[in-house]
């Protein structure tokens, strides 16, 4: 058989046989009454006893199938590991009074959940087959999934834009905080639904042979890393101010309890945003790397452990490194009254 693919404005030298068109301006061609757009082949057909003529046949690319192995349980199990780590951090930022009101605490919180909701989706996605989701679900599933894993990133670039304004003693209304998240979770909701109703090529970017970004093509570093890289972009400019107003203090122990508070924020949480950062770079080589070698698959073993090392390490650097969940961890072993130091909501510290 032989192969033919024309695309775009890429016309080759063409006869006509046996009624066959030549092909139009977009690639297609007409025979017998019949259009084959893009993708389509020819086959030899016998008429009679001895006329033969080229018969275009369509062709459509090689299906992709559900595999459901070692592989992809482990990254399922991975991600549970994340998402039990991700509920830890969320329950012990509700329980604890002195970050429950503040404005890390409440952005911890916000994350935790974009967290613990998105990496749930894309486990549900890895362990079901895409032939038994309606063709709803397989859009609107990936589409949430895709606005947590973005929003997340951009609710981190908050926080360390406040973290900036906090070393000049900026506090957060409730007000000024909902007046810039609002627009944060528009735009990832915007972007979800723009992506999960547009096409890559010929093809929907979610739906058909699989729920999720196509591993045969480039769709994923467009419409998830593409995001994702600029949202680590903006958090990196904030941290350069950042290190470049420290840099600029004298080296001299503070009397304001309030300061050394916000430069322990500032070393946990950008711990926590390095160990971030290591697992997504991790997970972008292995996709190239899968699509170099032809493995059409996002998985590997690397970006499923990688998923529970990202659990992992929000429980270090979040809780572990963390001055004041520390003091709130020992009132507790101690006994004593976690409630009293409870702040108001009017302002977000």
């Amino acid at each position: 058989m032989l192969e033919n693919k024309l695309q775009g404005n890429n016309l080759y030298t063409f006869h006509h046989i046996n009624g066959l068109t030549p092909p139009f301006q977009n690639g297609t061609i007409s025979h017998r009454g019949h259009i084959f757009s893009k993708h389509y082949c020819f086959t030899p057909l016998l008429h009679g006893n001895s006329t033969w003529e080229w018969q275009p046949l369509a062709c459509a690319p090689k299906k992709l199938y559900f595999v459901l192995g070692v592989r992809e349980w482990t990254y399922a199990i991975c991600l549970l590991i994340a998402i039990l780590s991700m509920f830890i951090v969320l329950m012990v930022y509700l329980m604890c009074s002195e970050m429950r009101n503040s404005f890390y605490g409440v952005a911890i919180k916000a994350y935790t959940i974009c967290m613990i909701l998105g990496y749930a989706l894309l486990a549900y996605l890895t362990l079901h087959n895409p032939a038994n989701l309606s063709n709803a679900a397989c859009r609107i599933l990936p589409s949430l999934a895709l606005m947590n894993l973005v929003l997340s990133f951009y609710i981190l670039s908050f926080i360390a834009f406040k973290l900036y304004l906090s070393f000049y003693g900026v506090v957060f209304t409730k007000l000024m905080f909902w007046l810039i998240f609002t627009p944060i979770v528009l735009v990832a909701v915007g972007w979800s639904f723009f992506v999960g109703f547009s096409y890559y090529g010929s093809r929907l970017i979610f739906g058909g042979d699989t729920c999720w970004f196509d591993p045969r093509n480039w769709s994923i570093m467009i419409y998830l890393y593409a995001p994702v890289f600029v949202a680590c972009a903006i958090s990196g400019f904030f941290y350069v101010l950042s290190q470049i107003y420290i840099r600029d203090q004298p080296d001299i122990e503070t009397e304001k309890s309030f300061e050394s508070i916000e430069k322990n924020r500032f070393r946990s949480f950008w711990k926590y945003v390095g160990y971030t950062a290591v697992v997504w770079v991790v997970c972008i080589c292995s996709f190239a790397f899968n699509y170099y070698w032809e493995n059409r698959s996002h998985l590997n073993y690397a970006v499923s452990f990688c998923m529970a090392f990202h659990g992992f390490a929000a429980l270090y650097a979040l809780i572990g490194k963390n001055q004041q969940i520390q003091n709130f961890l020992r009132r507790i072993d101690n006994g004593e009254d976690t409630c009293e130091n409870s702040v108001p909501l009017s302002s977000f510290g």
